[in-house]
């Protein structure tokens, strides 16, 4: 039965070019980002006990060469996470924070639109637009550190 392991993105060169002298480096058994170097061993190969812990040892085994031949880069699973669904609506009321001199009041303020990922409340003529991510309002006209904010809604 083989053993496969991920070794830094770098190992295969780092190994080629080391002369002899190869020094422990860590693994991972999933390949992730600075891990895609795949490496097999065979039983036979693992008897001489190349890994222990998460630390590979590339000196305590016999066929450095034939391994280092059967190394391959591999592609990372790109992980998607969800966005959060936003249950606030246009019409809806949310409340904005306006930040100032150390001081932080709130109002009720209605939901005039909503994109992917802007949220805009009223305001008379131009609606404040706010980064639902951060949460801070990107079109705000204060003055003196003031500001406008929102809990985050992603």
């Amino acid at each position: 039965m083989n053993t496969t392991i991920y070794l830094p993105t770098n190992a295969k060169s780092q190994l080629e070019q080391s002369e002899g002298w190869w020094k422990p480096m860590p693994y991972k058994e999933q390949p992730e980002a600075g891990f895609t170097c795949k490496v097999y061993f065979t039983e036979e190969e693992m008897q001489d006990s190349p890994v222990e812990g998460k630390t590979f040892y590339p000196d305590r085994t016999g066929c450095l060469d034939d391994w280092i031949e059967r190394m391959e880069l591999v592609k990372v699973p790109k992980v998607t996470v969800p966005r959060k669904k936003v249950n606030v609506k246009p019409g809806d009321e949310i409340k904005m924070y306006f930040h100032c001199a150390g001081v932080t009041s709130n109002e009720k303020m209605a939901v005039v639109k909503i994109d992917k990922k802007y949220i805009y409340l009223e305001n008379e003529g131009n609606p404040w637009k706010f980064d639902m991510a951060t949460g801070r309002c990107v079109n705000d006209n204060t003055a003196f550190g003031a500001s406008r904010t929102i809990d985050k809604l992603l």
